[in-house]
């Protein structure tokens, strides 16, 4: 309801920028409200939650930060950059999945 109620006027002042703001906002109250009703049902700890996304935002990093700096390089060629993206993606992927296993394999501690 909220994305409906704001696309129009964020597309009118804000163009294409405002459109793509107001899905995101709109996708992340979804998300909060899904957490929150979870809280309830199931007894869910924020912080826990929390700490399970941080190695997903973690590994979202590079990717970031090869976009600005792209960006700042002003690298706007999209075979580049789409290039460029994969090559990280693919890279932080890998590494994500050896640090997973190797994190994994480790004997438990008492």
């Amino acid at each position: 309801m909220i994305i409906v109620g704001l696309l129009y006027p964020a597309v009118v002042h804000f163009g294409l920028l405002g459109a793509a703001g107001v899905v995101v906002s709109g996708s992340l109250v979804a998300v909060l409200m899904q957490v929150f009703w979870c809280r309830r049902i199931v007894d869910l700890k924020l912080g826990a939650y929390m700490r399970c996304h941080l190695s997903g935002l973690l590994l979202a990093l590079p990717i970031i930060l090869t976009s600005v700096v792209l960006w700042l390089f002003r690298i706007d060629h999209p075979i580049y950059v789409l290039g460029i993206e994969a090559f990280v993606f693919v890279a932080t992927f890998i590494a994500g999945f050896f640090t997973w296993n190797r994190v994994r394999l480790l004997p438990a501690t008492t």
